[in-house]
């Protein structure tokens, strides 16, 4: 008689078999198959007290007995049988009754064998089932795989293959199940607590019967995990390597750096990324330590699961408030899920940019703006993004506006969104354009405003140079050291300047006042205004600039997100806290914006080093021409030509404008100055706003604002620029 799996399970009788999906009753195909449930597998009890015969009628009712034969007097013999699932058991006796009773018997005693292979098979199928629910779908847990399939593998072979044998294998796939010096004697094999409690229940059995039913389970054991290895996720190197997110290989160092490595080796392999972006994951994934990978993954998840937020700006505030802290901590705390998003999209948008420039890919602060029209993350455009820490050479200034002053990331992404805004103006120009642009025309039609809803937020990977950054991290490491123990210092708040060539900032009251053309090319050193006092400006006037203040209102940052050197006391009075008490007279609609805050829950880890000379940029409204390089030194792009976000390259689109839109200064064709100073000039309304602010800092007791040489905004448009327009100035028109 077959005893395997599938013909003990189609020998079955009555309520000891349970059909399964589309009719079948396969034990085996039950577990190989997704989804599919194995039910309450449960054998009827088999009493004494009843006879054979109708123990086998309560369980098949309506079966038939036939007589296969007979021989004739005096000793008459009759041979019975009764059909079940297609197999005859036969009995024979003296007397045709008795002959149905011993054929009974015989099917009984089969019944209760086949009772034993299904709660066996039952065991195996409620360690297998769970296995396959989770992982056979269109969407499994990858980084799961490997080791769910793993420990279950060994579960199985545990049962039949010879431990010594199992733990020397280097890979499952090669260990051969089917070869007996592997494997356990049928004696030995584990059927499980459930299987060996239903043989000891099991009357009139032989010791015989038994190691031939353990040879069974064997077999079956044997040909369900040839089964399971036949196609498996074990063949494909990826199965093991991306485990390595697998919090239980994550917290094991040397492992999840080995795997990692192999994940990255593949998916450059195959050309899925490319080695920048390999080593940014390597990076970011190699924590410090640990404590702050498990930390910013923690956060992260409850963020994202319960909308909590982790920003410094959650802890009590001291009870005097001052300059540095702002009046109300909710208000101020961008929620921590969409801060985490916006990073991303701009270190994403990063990554694509630079595939096709590897040399220019380093960087030690990267800046991107982006716009939310909604509340969903799917509302998020990145609109510029920005490398660099560097400011222009004194020698290399301009007087034609062909040359970038500040290259610094932050900076430079700020212009970026001018050109954009410049961009979305110049669909206002075409008719057929302007349902798409993010300006609508003001109720007076004097200028534009942008549409509800649409808001822009800062990214920088880095606190903002200047008043910002000037504290210790690892001393603002505790909720009580993130409050500022000492807000009056006269370090707090001062106006700082970059220094040419250089890095970090002094205060300006340690320069040299005012700059003269002349004095910075006979050798003084050239300085700029540092990132946080900008940004502070920004807050007042808002991003927009000068130029395109004559056609719309001042845009404001709706949040600033940081991806390191988060402080909230030094950020909040760096950007908006040290004017409050003292900018006043703001002409309407300008006002002092306070921007929200957040840090991301992965912060950036240091990266010492020499900063590159270069800065680099791109657009929206300029994706099809890709990243523009720019010379920190000279300020120009790399064949020596003024960048597009250079005063030139504003001032062209702007007089491109004149005339065609409608303006906030009624400027137009015939009173409009071709010098650029003087146009800047012509904007009242802004350049109040400016004077306030650089009074608000004075009565702070901050610092003057420090500008350039005035002979920098002194300049025409040449003759060419004037006359050429780009093909998307043309497309507008």
């Amino acid at each position: 008689m077959k005893c395997g799996v599938v013909k003990a399970v189609k020998r079955m009788v009555g309520t000891a078999c349970v059909p399964l999906q589309n009719g079948t009753n396969t034990v085996l195909q039950a577990l190989l198959s997704p989804g599919r449930r194995t039910g309450a597998l449960r054998a009827p009890i088999l009493t004494s007290d009843k006879s054979p015969v109708m123990l086998l009628n309560e369980l098949r009712p309506g079966i038939k007995y036939e007589c296969l034969s007979e021989s004739g007097e005096p000793y008459a013999k009759f041979t019975m049988g009764v059909n079940i699932d297609d197999e005859t058991f036969e009995g024979t006796a003296s007397r045709r009754g008795v002959t149905e009773i011993v054929s009974t018997a015989v099917a009984v005693k089969e019944t209760e064998r086949l009772r034993n292979f299904l709660v066996n098979d039952d065991s195996v199928a409620i360690m297998v089932e769970p296995f396959l629910i989770q992982f056979q779908s269109d969407a499994p847990l990858a980084p799961f795989l490997y080791e769910a399939l793993i420990s279950l593998m060994k579960s199985l072979m545990k049962r039949f293959v010879k431990s010594d044998k199992l733990d020397a294998a280097r890979s499952l796939l090669e260990l051969d199940i089917f070869n007996e010096t592997n494997l356990l004697n049928a004696k030995y094999v584990d059927l499980g607590y459930a299987t060996r409690e239903a043989i000891r229940k099991t009357k009139g059995v032989s010791e015989k019967e038994i190691l031939l039913f353990r040879q069974d389970c064997k077999t079956c054991l044997q040909k369900l995990c040839a089964k399971l290895l036949e196609r498996s996720p074990l063949k494909y190197k990826l199965t093991k390597a991306i485990s390595f997110l697998d919090p239980t290989v994550a917290v094991l160092k040397s492992t999840r750096s080995e795997r990692l490595k192999s994940t990255l080796e593949i998916v450059l392999a195959n050309n899925w990324i490319t080695g920048v972006a390999a080593d940014l994951v390597d990076r970011q994934f190699n924590s410090p330590s640990k404590k702050l990978g498990k930390a910013a993954a923690a956060k992260s998840a409850l963020a994202k699961l319960y909308n909590l937020s982790f920003s410094p700006f959650s802890t009590p505030l001291q009870p005097a408030r001052t300059p540095s802290t702002p009046s109300s901590v909710d208000q101020m705390v961008l929620p921590q899920v969409l801060a985490d998003h916006i990073s991303r999209l701009v270190v994403n948008k990063f990554q694509v940019l630079i595939e096709n420039h590897p040399t220019h890919s380093r960087r030690k602060v990267l800046a991107g703006i982006v716009m939310t029209t909604g509340l969903q993350m799917d509302d998020a455009t990145v609109i510029s993004v920005a490398t660099g820490t560097k400011c222009i050479n004194g020698e290399h200034m301009s007087e034609r506006g062909a040359s970038l002053n500040d290259t610094h990331a932050e900076i430079i992404a700020r212009r970026c969104l001018c050109d954009y805004l410049y961009s979305q103006l110049e669909m206002h120009m075409n008719p057929d354009l302007v349902g798409q642009s993010i300006f609508v025309l003001r109720e007076d039609k004097k200028g534009y405003k942008l549409r509800e809803n649409v808001k822009f937020h800062l990214f920088i990977n880095t606190a903002p140079c200047g008043d910002a950054r000037i504290f210790s991290p690892h001393e603002a490491a505790t909720q009580e050291d993130s409050l500022d123990k000492h807000p009056n210092r006269k370090a707090r708040g001062q106006l700082r300047t970059k220094i040419e060539s250089g890095e970090g900032t002094i205060p300006v009251k340690s320069s040299d006042g005012i700059q003269t053309w002349d004095g910075v090319l006979q050798g003084q050193r050239l300085l700029t205004m540092s990132c946080s006092d900008k940004i502070a400006r920004w807050n007042v006037v808002g991003v927009q600039g000068a130029l395109l203040s004559h056609f719309v209102e001042p845009i404001y940052l709706e949040s600033i997100v940081l991806g390191s050197l988060f402080h909230p006391s030094h950020m909040y009075r760096a950007v908006c806290g040290r004017i409050e008490n003292t900018v006043q007279g703001l002409p309407p609609p300008y006002r002092l914006n306070k921007p929200l805050m957040s840090l991301i829950t992965s912060p950036e880890v240091r990266q010492p080093g020499k900063a590159p000379n270069y800065s680099v940029n791109w657009t929206w409204s300029h994706s099809l021409e890709g990243p523009e390089i720019i010379n920190s030194v000279t300020g120009k792009d790399e064949r020596g030509m003024a960048s597009r976000l250079s005063k030139q390259g504003m001032f062209s689109r702007f007089m491109n404008l004149v005339g065609r839109v409608n303006s906030r200064t009624n400027i137009g064709f015939g009173n409009c100055p071709r010098d650029y100073s003087d146009v800047k000039f012509l904007v009242q309304d802004y350049n109040m706003a400016k004077d306030q602010l650089v009074e608000a800092f004075q009565k702070a007791e901050l610092g003057t604002w420090l500008k350039k040489p005035m002979e920098q905004d002194q300049f025409e448009l040449p003759p060419q620029t004037q006359e050429a327009e780009s093909p998307r100035h043309r497309l507008a028109q």
